[in-house]
């Protein structure tokens, strides 16, 4: 069982009056592999002809990258898919006959992965840049989907592929409502939090692989379909690091489930960033937290001691009554939350400001005696002065009023 984060202080009961300001500092403590972290890890492969050699080594090498990752003691899920081009099926039988394959949901079942990636057959195309965006698209989806996404998880893309993509995928080759674009594409997958983890080959059309032109070397098909390209250079360097991911470029068959291994184990035995959130009724009361961006890249294998400046601010008027709110401060670790303390502030009443009178049924007002609590109506008797406690408050009622002393 690993040890709990750690905060200190462990709770906060403040008062703040009307723009009074309050300083904490905040250190939270995260034990060495305090964080077992949720991984959805989904390989994306580009299997079209110029992908032979790396896809043949990727099904040799699949079943040391399922065991050696699940050795990191995270909770990791996999998924399986593939890409090829336009068009699909292609008249001409011995082409493509799919644009992208969801080929296993995430899942912790290792063998049914191991099989899933062992099925990839490559085919060819027509031309060298291929249609990632539209695989992509398809991935970009919610939690609770078609592929698997789980909620509360780092959501990975292992993307490894040899060429760049077509830009624009318009609609009228995908059939689909809307065009695809890299930047489509890119923002989709940042508002799903899925990071990109692009292995980036060579290949004889593509020597910049997936960061290549993808304005060259394009089909007549294509051309005609979508008209020019307006895809740039670089497009899997844009996508990795918008979506705080990583490309690693130079990737060929010799080394690409070695890289695959490693890199994958970064992005689960490093926490990518811890930050402190303050939630709840008093998140209005937080002016301000340092540093703002959080910490990290961390590494789960040590200890960490890391502090937060937390500045608090009055922003709620006083009234006749003290007023009480709650919440939290929050640790968050890649997005989800990991630890935190309960947070209680306390508004005083304002002495000055006089209890709302009751109404009777008739509507009529009655006079409140603040400490017996007795009512009187506008026409009964007042009591003596001398027989009750006073709080040196001023009560009014429709005819009377007593002023306390």
């Amino acid at each position: 069982m690993s040890t709990p984060i750690q905060v200190s202080p462990a709770t906060n009961d403040l008062i703040l009056s009307m723009d009074q300001t309050l300083a904490e500092v905040v250190k939270v403590t995260i034990p060495k592999s305090g964080i077992v972290p949720k991984v959805d890890a989904y390989f994306l492969a580009d299997t079209t002809s110029s992908m032979r050699n790396a896809i043949n080594a990727v099904k040799e090498g699949i079943s040391d990258v399922l065991t050696q990752i699940g050795e990191l003691g995270a909770d990791v899920q996999f998924g399986v898919g593939e890409y090829k081009d336009f068009p699909a099926p292609d008249p001409d039988p011995s082409r493509h006959r799919y644009v992208f394959a969801h080929n296993h949901s995430l899942s912790a079942n290792t063998a049914q992965i191991q099989a899933a990636v062992n099925a990839w057959t490559v085919t060819g195309g027509r031309d060298v840049p291929e249609a990632q965006f539209y695989a992509l698209d398809k991935l970009a989806e919610a939690p609770g989907g078609e592929i698997g996404w789980r909620a509360d998880s780092r959501r990975i893309i292992i993307w490894f592929g040899d060429a760049a993509g077509h830009d624009a995928i318009c609609q009228q080759i995908s059939n689909l409502s809307y065009d695809i674009t890299e930047a489509s594409v890119t923002a989709k997958l940042v508002a799903e939090k899925i990071k990109v983890l692009a292995l980036s080959l060579e290949s004889d059309g593509a020597p910049q692989g997936l960061d290549d032109d993808p304005a060259k070397n394009r089909s007549d098909y294509y051309s005609s379909s979508c008209g020019a390209s307006v895809g740039t250079v670089g497009q899997g360097t844009r996508i990795a690091k918008a979506t705080g991911g990583k490309i690693v470029q130079g990737v060929n068959a010799e080394t690409i489930t070695e890289t695959i291994i490693n890199e994958l184990a970064a992005q689960i035995t490093t926490i990518g960033n811890v930050s402190l959130v303050a939630s709840g009724e008093t998140a209005q009361f937080v002016s301000a937290i340092a540093p703002a961006e959080g910490y990290g890249p961390l590494s789960r294998n040590q200890d960490h001691e890391i502090s937060f400046d937390v500045s608090w601010l009055g922003t709620v008027e006083a009234t006749y009554e003290d007023q009480v709110f709650t919440g939290s401060l929050d640790v968050v670790a890649d997005g989800e939350v990991i630890g935190g303390k309960p947070v209680t502030i306390t508004v005083p009443l304002d002495e000055e400001i006089p209890v709302p009178r009751p109404e009777d049924r008739s509507g009529e007002h009655m006079l409140v005696h603040q400490v017996t609590g007795g009512y009187l109506h506008k026409n009964e008797q007042s009591p003596r002065l001398s027989s009750v406690g006073c709080s040196g408050r001023t009560f009014k009622s429709a005819k009377h009023s007593v002023n306390s002393s």
